[in-house]
């Protein structure tokens, strides 16, 4: 998260310049504060979730009488 967050306030001032040359660095520094701001809440919230939905290591197998093979 500081790592993020220490790249977000780096990029800020060429996401929000208006000086020579900011028709350049505007739209890629947006681009890469909008990522970095995203990537913490992806990595420690919702891939989590999506791992825990997903993955096949905590459910019980169904209960019932084994069916048979069909052959």
């Amino acid at each position: 998260m500081m790592t993020c967050l220490a790249a977000a306030v780096g990029l800020l001032p060429a996401a929000f310049s208006s000086a020579i040359g900011a028709q350049v660095q505007r739209p890629l520094a947006l681009v890469v504060v909008g990522g970095i701001s995203v990537a913490p809440l992806l990595v420690l919230i919702i891939f989590p979730v999506l791992i825990s939905l997903f993955s096949r290591q905590g459910r019980k197998p169904p209960s019932g009488p084994p069916q048979p093979a069909a052959a």
